[in-house]
């Protein structure tokens, strides 16, 4: 099994270039549970929130890692949560941490800023510079944790191409 996460700063089209991947692998990917929550729940959310979001994610990449597919695609995993509660809470949560550090992936495809910011109620940043410092801390955390990263850029069909050789090449 070999399992590889989209991850990145909002609206730098990591959902979309899992459609995408699903589509030409014809497999399925799990999607982002705090987006599924939020839908649910309104775009409102306290740090309990967060900290249920995470456990979601946790359960569902469990349950997911379960299936008999070969290829697992996740849209996020518990860095995006490490992320999150770093820059609004200013904390660090032990059993995220814990989760980080037990969990394997064989390869992270880190999605660059080079797309244009979309509006949307669940989205909270959308200063360029903003987008450029949670990449840079996305793109430091998956190194400083000898993660194997591949950095995604241009348009759609760009962002697939490399997507799918350096899937290819595991």
């Amino acid at each position: 099994m070999k399992k590889v996460v989209v991850i990145g700063p909002e609206s730098t089209g990591k959902s979309t270039l899992c459609e995408d991947l699903a589509r030409f692998f014809k497999i399925d990917f799990l999607k982002e549970y705090a987006r599924t929550y939020l839908e649910l729940n309104g775009a409102e959310y306290t740090f309990d929130d967060v900290i249920k979001m995470a456990k979601g994610q946790i359960k569902t990449q469990n349950e997911f890692f379960d299936s008999s597919q070969s290829l697992k695609l996740l849209d996020t995993d518990l860095y995006v949560y490490k992320v999150w509660i770093e820059e609004v809470y200013q904390k660090e949560i032990p059993f995220v941490e814990t989760n980080i550090k037990e969990s394997t992936c064989d390869l992270y495809l880190l999605c660059d800023t080079d797309l244009p910011w979309e509006y949307d109620e669940f989205r909270e940043h959308s200063d360029p510079k903003d987008r450029v410092r949670l990449f840079d801390r996305y793109k430091e955390l998956l190194i400083s944790n000898n993660e194997k990263v591949c950095v995604i850029q241009g348009d759609r069909e760009s962002r697939l191409k490399k997507a799918i050789a350096e899937i290819q090449k595991m």
